[in-house]
């Protein structure tokens, strides 16, 4: 039953994605929930590729259009998956059947990705193996010699306990993970925590944005990271406390913990 709760929720997640697009609350559950998930966009190609079939053709895609999309398909499909070009009636399915239809369609872009597409082989989930975010993170460890690790320090909120815990992050995976022990509780109605990263790329004013969570208990916790842009080599992690939402440049008045680097 389990099972079938994680896969609703999840396929419910991909759809609204490939479909209509997630706002920030529904892009962190569904990366903190399904974190293999984050950088994985072959359910909405599958999604794309039965929207294309049925787009609204009055002529045949030109020869050379069509070598060039074959020549490419190989990124995007299975061998056995390959795109036919045919003329279908003008009718934009998706448009006038709505929700209904394109849940259906969603639908059936998953059975096409679970039983088609290969998942990435540095994170894998099967029917057999379902990891949690502590089990990704020891993989993520285990997989890059090159990993970034880095204690948490204390930030500038005085009153605010001792963090304990580390950031994880390769830049070769462009992925990593927050663990945290005695990150006291938030009230997610009030205030959450964003991750900032200062990599040398970017302009110290403007860091990149690693995401928002909230914490909801006091045992040990792993939080997955959402940068927003690439990081190619980070000086420093820093947690703040903002507005519900997160915000787009912090003013950085509570940094309830740090993490920086000896270089």
């Amino acid at each position: 039953m389990m099972n079938e709760i994680y896969d609703e929720k999840l396929i419910e997640l991909l759809s609204q994605r490939a479909i209509y697009g997630l706002n920030s609350a529904e892009e962190h559950d569904l990366i903190s929930t399904f974190p293999e998930w984050k950088d994985d966009f072959s359910f909405d190609a599958a999604v794309s590729a039965i929207d294309l079939a049925n787009l609204d053709l009055s002529e045949e895609l030109p020869k050379h259009l069509q070598t060039k999309v074959l020549n490419t398909s190989e990124e995007w499909f299975a061998p056995d998956l390959q795109p036919t070009f045919i003329i279908k009636p003008k009718t934009n399915w998706l448009g006038l059947l709505g929700w209904a239809t394109a849940a259906a369609c969603a639908v059936f872009a998953f059975s096409i990705w679970t039983s088609r597409v290969e998942a990435p082989k540095d994170i894998v989930k099967t029917q057999n193996e379902s990891l949690n975010v502590f089990q990704l993170r020891q993989r993520l460890l285990d997989s890059d010699k090159n990993i970034l690790q880095i204690k948490w320090a204390k930030g500038n909120v005085k009153d605010l306990p001792e963090v304990s815990g580390d950031i994880v992050w390769s830049d070769e995976k462009q992925a990593g993970y927050m663990k945290f022990r005695g990150l006291p509780v938030n009230d997610s109605s009030k205030e959450c925590y964003q991750l900032w990263i200062f990599d040398e790329t970017q302009d110290e004013k403007t860091p990149i944005d690693g995401g928002i969570f909230d914490v909801k208990g006091n045992d040990e916790i792993v939080v997955p990271i959402t940068a927003k842009l690439k990081v190619k080599n980070p000086k420093l992690f820093a947690i703040t406390v903002e507005k519900p939402g997160g915000v787009v440049v912090s003013k950085r008045e509570k940094i309830a913990t740090l993490a920086k680097t000896s270089a």
